[in-house]
C-alpha cells in the first residue's frame, strides 16, 4: 500500500574474522552487505498523503502566528492531520496536546509518549507535572473528563465487574507493561481469582474483557470455557461501575483513574512485576498496596472480597 519496493542485497552474509567471548570461545562475527538506497526507502514508504503534499496541500495548511491549537491523540493515528498540525508549527502556531488516557505520568518507561506528545508547547496532564526525566512542558490541570464524573458512584446495583485489559501479546513499542509469558500468567491469576470467589459474590459478578483481540490473547472465549456460569458485560462501561457495589481492575491505566476520580470502591490485581512505575508515582501504588486496594495474588483478592462484599462502602469509606 505505501508502494515499498524490494532492494538488492548480498545473497550469503559474509563472516569477517572471529573474536573471542568473555569465556574463551571463539565466535565468528556476521558482516551483513545490506545494499539500501536510502532515499528510495524513505519515498517509497511514506504515507500516500506525505507523498502527495507538493501537488495537494491539506486544508489549513497555512498556520496564524501566536495561535494555540489544542488536540487529543491524533499525534498518534491520523497521518493527514500529522501534516495539517506541521504546516501549522511551521506557520507560527503553538500546539498543545491533553492527555487522553492512562499511563501518563506512572509507567517507568511511555517513550513514545514521551517523544511525540510531550515535546510540544505545552502537554496538559491529569493532574501530574512530572514523568521520570522525560523532558516536556508539562502543566498539571484538572481533567475535564474525569471531573464531570467527580463522586459519581452511588450503588444501585448488587454486582462485581471485573475489567480486564488488552491481553497484547505483540509489544507496540518499549512501554512499561506485561510481556507475553506476563499475560499468559496473569489470565492463569484471573482464572484463579474466579474459582476462589464465594458464591455469594460468583452469583453476583460480571467480566468486561477487552474487546479488541488482534495479537492478544481472546478473553471471552477462555473464560467462557472455563468459567462456567461467568456473565460478560457489554454497553457502556463507565455508566455501570457507577451504580455496582464494587469493581475489580487487572490494570492501572484509565479505568482506575476513573474510578478513583468516581469514588467507586475498586481491588486491583496484577503482578507487580508486570506494571513498573515511574519514581514519582511508585509511593501511591505502594500506598494503596498497604491499605489493601492493590493485590498480586489472586487467591488473597478474592478472599479480601468475600470478606468485605456485604459491607463493600463501610470497607471503602477506611
Amino acid at each position: 500500500q505505501t508502494g515499498a519496493r524490494s532492494f538488492p542485497r548480498a545473497d550469503k552474509p559474509r563472516l569477517k574474522g572471529a573474536s573471542a567471548a568473555p569465556g574463551g570461545e571463539r565466535q565468528a562475527t556476521a558482516n551483513l552487505e545490506w545494499m539500501i538506497d536510502v532515499r528510495e526507502l524513505i519515498e517509497g514508504t511514506l504515507p500516500r498523503c506525505f507523498r502527495t503534499v507538493g501537488e495537494r496541500a491539506p486544508k489549513g495548511r497555512a498556520g496564524r502566528s501566536g495561535r494555540m491549537r489544542l488536540i487529543g491523540p491524533q499525534l498518534y493515528y491520523r497521518e493527514e492531520e500529522k501534516l495539517r498540525l506541521a504546516f501549522a508549527i511551521e506557520g507560527g502556531e503553538r500546539l498543545i496536546v491533553t492527555q487522553h488516557g492512562g499511563n501518563y505520568g506512572t509507567l517507568r518507561a511511555l517513550s513514545n509518549s514521551a517523544e511525540v506528545e510531550y515535546r510540544h508547547h505545552a502537554f496538559f496532564s491529569w493532574g501530574w507535572s512530572e514523568h521520570d526525566d522525560y523532558l516536556g512542558r508539562i502543566r498539571a490541570l484538572p481533567s475535564p473528563y474525569l471531573s464531570k464524573w467527580a463522586n459519581g458512584h452511588h450503588e444501585r446495583r448488587e454486582e462485581m465487574v471485573f475489567v480486564g485489559t488488552h491481553g497484547n501479546l505483540l509489544a507496540y513499542r518499549l512501554d512499561s507493561i506485561p510481556q507475553p509469558l506476563q499475560q499468559l500468567r496473569h489470565r492463569r491469576r484471573k482464572l484463579e481469582f474466579f474459582r476462589r470467589l464465594s458464591a455469594a459474590v460468583a452469583a453476583h459478578t460480571w467480566y468486561r474483557p477487552y474487546f479488541l483481540k488482534e495479537g492478544a490473547l481472546d478473553d471471552s472465549v477462555f473464560f467462557r470455557e472455563h468459567c462456567s456460569g461467568l456473565r460478560f458485560l457489554e454497553g457502556n462501561l463507565f455508566r455501570r461501575l457507577l451504580g455496582s457495589r464494587l469493581l475489580v481492575v487487572d490494570h492501572p491505566v484509565t479505568t482506575l483513574n476513573f474510578a478513583m476520580a468516581a469514588n467507586i470502591p475498586l481491588v486491583g490485581l496484577w503482578e507487580k512485576g508486570a506494571w513498573t512505575f515511574c519514581r514519582q508515582a511508585a509511593p501511591y501504588f505502594e500506598a494503596l498496596e498497604r491499605v489493601g486496594v492493590i493485590f498480586e495474588d489472586a487467591a488473597e483478592s478474592a478472599d479480601h472480597v468475600n470478606r468485605i462484599w456485604d459491607d463493600v462502602e463501610g470497607w471503602w469509606s477506611q
